[in-house]
C-alpha cells in the first residue's frame, strides 16, 4: 500500500492573480525566475522536459483554472503531484504550493525548494507588478535565499 504525503508551502505576494497566473502558465519560462529551473522544454501538448539542480523531471499539466490554480503530475520527481493555488488577499494573493510525495522519506528534502520556489515567485512577480522588465530580471542577482 501506499502511503501519500503532502507538503504545503504559503507565500503572500504583492501582486494581481492575474500576474501570478500568467508566470506559473508559462512554464518555458520558468528558468528566468526560478532558482531551482535550469532547463525547460515543451515535449507535448502541456508537457515539459524539466531539468533542474535535483534532476530531469516529466511534467504534464492536469489542471489550469485562470488566476486560481494549476495542478501537474511529475514522473522522475519526489512529488506525484504538485497544485499551485492562488487566493487573493487584501491587495495581493496569498499562493500555496501542495506537494504530494509517495511517502516520508523526501519530505524534508523538498522543503527547501518549494520555498525557494515560492521566494523566487514572490521576487519576480512583484518586479513585474511594480514595472519592472522582463528582459531586465536575472533571478541570480535579485533573489536572496538564506
Amino acid at each position: 500500500m501506499i502511503n501519500l504525503v503532502s507538503i504545503e508551502e504559503i507565500s503572500e505576494i504583492d501582486a494581481s492573480a492575474e500576474t501570478v497566473f500568467n508566470i506559473l502558465n508559462d512554464n518555458l519560462n520558468y528558468p528566468k525566475w526560478s532558482l531551482g529551473a535550469e532547463e525547460i522544454k515543451q515535449i507535448g501538448e502541456g508537457k515539459w522536459l524539466t531539468k533542474s539542480r535535483i534532476g530531469e523531471t516529466t511534467v504534464t499539466r492536469k489542471e489550469a483554472v485562470p488566476n486560481e490554480r494549476l495542478i501537474f503530475t511529475n514522473e522522475g520527481s519526489p512529488f506525484s503531484e504538485v497544485g499551485e493555488f492562488i487566493t487573493p488577499k487584501g491587495d495581493g494573493v496569498e499562493v500555496m504550493v501542495r506537494g504530494t510525495l509517495k511517502d516520508d522519506s523526501m519530505l524534508e528534502k523538498v522543503r527547501k525548494p518549494t520555498q525557494e520556489f515560492l521566494k523566487s515567485l514572490k521576487t519576480y512577480a512583484e518586479f513585474l507588478e511594480s514595472g519592472g522588465n522582463p528582459d531586465d530580471y536575472n533571478k541570480n542577482e535579485l533573489i536572496t535565499i538564506q
